[in-house]
């Protein structure tokens, strides 16, 4: 299976939108905005690039699949990163029936997640990718389905870099994500 990756902006813009809670294992409600709590998304990028992003609105969201994954929920992020100059897209097919509890890149259909620096160099990883790189991902809380779902969890992730001939992409082949959302 490979996942249709049309330009994500539309998309991150509705994942900022969503819902959501970071680092809590539950949250009262489906929202803690404006509890005072945590942020609802940090993202720290190691390896090729180092950055750190906290941001108060959401990253993650759980969406209906189409097309070959119809049936299915996809967990969906958009991390920007302005120190690393790249939006790391990731889509996670969690199958029909999402639970809290952990997945791995062995234990899922189909994954993919990929960056593209302004520099054209790209780092990614998937199911379909050559190496295809992996990932952890704890759901800790997963609500509301099918019609207004609510995620939280953890999610680290390696990624390759590819760089175009005569490109300096940085230090380093690899690229680690670690997300609380």
């Amino acid at each position: 299976m490979s996942f249709d990756l049309k330009p994500l902006g539309a998309l991150a813009a509705l994942a900022l939108a969503s819902a959501g809670c970071a680092g809590s294992p539950a949250c009262a409600g489906d929202s803690c905005e404006g509890d005072g709590g945590p942020p609802a998304c940090t993202a720290t990028f190691t390896g090729n690039y180092a950055d750190q992003v906290s941001l108060a609105s959401p990253c993650a969201e759980l969406v209906p699949g189409e097309n070959h994954q119809q049936g299915d929920f996809i967990l969906t992020l958009g991390l920007s990163s302005p120190g690393g100059q790249a939006t790391t897209d990731v889509k996670i097919d969690l199958g029909p029936s999402p639970a809290t509890g952990n997945y791995a890149n062995t234990s899922v259909a189909s994954w993919q997640a990929l960056a593209v620096r302004a520099n054209n160099c790209e780092l990614s990883a998937g199911s379909q990718a050559v190496p295809t790189g992996g990932f952890e991902l704890t759901l800790n809380q997963v609500s509301g389905l099918p019609d207004a779902p609510v995620v939280h969890g953890t999610l680290d992730i390696d990624q390759h870099l590819s760089s175009p001939l005569g490109t300096d992409c940085g230090p380093g082949d690899t690229e680690h994500v670690a997300v609380t959302f």
